[in-house]
């Protein structure tokens, strides 16, 4: 199977060095900025990386690449779709403070795609999932809807065998949480419930916020994994939420548990920081869930990925959302050129 792994960073990406030595043949593909540090390119080539400077990125000529802009997180997009280029099998996105706990971390990876997967699947009444509901220091997953945040969700297991399109990996130590929580509680969780790292998949009437760390998507999914700019904080989570609806007119569920990493927020992620993420944050707590209805609302057709995931670019083609349109669209044309 082949695995490609994209990173985008400002820093010299010494975390590498943990994920080559796991994984010597896998693709990885390093996504610059102009404020990267200008010692990664060298950094990257020495760990047999593929570096993408601005300038190389520019030469692609990819669409979607000026609608996303300069100097955000959000050009991991470009990683991914050198990645599907490759011809990878699995893609998997991690973020340059995510650590890997286990030296068998892409094996992992493999397992989940590679056959059906034995796990629990979890349905809830409120038709959405926490993953921090499973922390033993309890936490609200960034990107959950802000009114179901106080209340307690009931969840109902069942034994099933799984295909998975989008694995998230648990993530130890600073979890991903919105800036609010990290001011209020900022929890540091050592260890998840045993049925979260055994793994939980989802119905498809169960969603949940999914992030880009520590993720994996199968290459038939590959359309689904955009990240738009100009939404802030929940450039990852809006385009999960657009995943999951059209994976529901699929056979791919999203999955959670193995491979799991550790995260520590760095010295450049204090206060100030905090509150830019707070700021980047204030759109999706207000419009998450008149996203998810205008989303949910569109009919989808049976395995028709690309289709359906036009469908929605339609449907979000009003002022609020159009800037995401238009990005979605061009994405779009670029990942039909490449596929």
């Amino acid at each position: 199977m082949n695995i490609a792994l994209v990173m985008t960073t400002i820093n010299i990406p010494t975390v590498l060095e943990l994920y080559r030595r796991h994984g010597p043949d896998v693709h990885i593909i390093v996504v610059g900025d102009y404020k990267t540090d200008p010692g990664a390119a060298a950094y990257c080539h020495e760990l047999d990386c593929h570096y993408l400077s601005v300038d190389d990125q520019k030469a692609l000529g990819y669409k979607v690449s000026e609608l996303i802009g300069w100097n955000c997180v959000m050009r991991r997009s470009i990683g991914v779709l050198e990645a599907v280029r490759s011809g990878a099998d699995v893609i998997v996105t991690v973020d340059d403070d995510n650590i890997p706990k286990y030296r068998d971390y892409f094996e992992q990876v493999e397992a989940a795609f590679e056959y059906d997967v034995e796990c629990s699947m979890a349905e809830s009444v409120t038709g959405f999932f926490n993953l921090g509901d499973f922390a033993i220091d309890r936490y609200t997953y960034r990107g959950y809807p802000f009114t179901l945040r106080s209340k307690t969700t009931p969840y109902t297991f069942r034994d099933a065998l799984v295909k998975v399109g989008i694995l998230n990996g648990l993530i130890y130590g600073d979890p991903d949480i919105s800036a609010a929580e990290r001011i209020i509680r900022n929890p540091d969780v050592r260890v998840y419930q045993t049925r979260a790292t055994d793994g939980i998949a989802l119905a498809h009437d169960t969603w949940s916020p999914v992030n880009a760390q520590n993720t994996a998507w199968a290459r038939e999914l590959s359309p689904l994994a955009f990240c738009a700019s100009g939404i802030g904080r929940y450039d990852d989570i809006w385009g999960s939420y657009i995943a999951q609806q059209v994976m529901s007119g699929t056979d791919y569920h999203v999955m959670f548990g193995q491979p799991h990493v550790n995260q520590k927020r760095g010295v450049n992620n204090g206060w100030k920081n905090t509150m830019r993420c707070l700021k980047d944050e204030i759109m999706g707590m207000e419009y998450t869930e008149d996203f998810i209805k205008r989303v949910k609302c569109v009919p989808m057709h049976p395995d028709d990925i690309m289709g359906n995931y036009s469908r929605i670019a339609d449907e979000l083609s009003m002022p609020l959302y159009i800037d995401m349109a238009i990005q979605m669209r061009a994405w779009l044309e670029d990942v039909c050129k490449i596929l």
